[in-house]
């Protein structure tokens, strides 16, 4: 890799180191900035100028008996600052469009549709019901959230 890219996956646990009750896992990836859409599979940058490196949140999950909880707010929230410390100002995800759930957190903390996709080339579901695991295809959203860094302080007067 050329050095530019970075991954880190994050886990939240309770403060004396118990069980994982959260992640997010963190990496710079491949993006068409023409097509609005990431190249996933490949590792180095093509000649072409359409594409950039771009961090992308690969998933986000949390253990059902601790959502509505913070964890994921923090995670995304920790997953933006070092998006931001690696001197990105944007983060990208992308979200099944049947996931309202999902589509509802990202929007409450500031991201925003960027593509709807083409039919055919949606994310792939997994059911794990069953003696089997069953892949479906379903639509996706590519989302994104602007990461402005961060204002100095306000100065205040000062009695010396």
């Amino acid at each position: 890799f050329d050095g530019k890219r970075e991954c880190r996956l994050l886990v939240a646990s309770d403060a004396r180191g118990g069980p994982v009750r959260g992640c997010i896992d963190l990496a710079v990836h491949l993006f068409d900035s023409r097509e609005k859409k990431f190249e996933l599979m490949r590792d180095e940058m093509p000649g072409d100028n359409k594409y950039c490196w771009r961090p992308y949140v690969a998933s986000l999950a949390v253990e059902r008996s601790y959502r509505r909880k913070g964890v994921a707010r923090k995670l995304l929230r920790e997953a933006e600052a070092i998006a931001r410390s690696w001197g990105y100002r944007e983060l990208l995800l992308e979200v099944s469009a049947q996931n309202d759930a999902a589509i509802q957190f990202y929007s409450r903390a500031g991201y925003k549709v960027l593509r709807t996709d083409v039919p055919g080339t949606g994310a792939e579901e997994v059911d794990t019901g069953g003696l089997s695991w069953t892949f479906s295809s379903v639509p996706k959203y590519v989302l994104r959230k602007g990461l402005y860094f961060p204002l100095p302080p306000p100065t205040t007067g000062t009695d010396d």
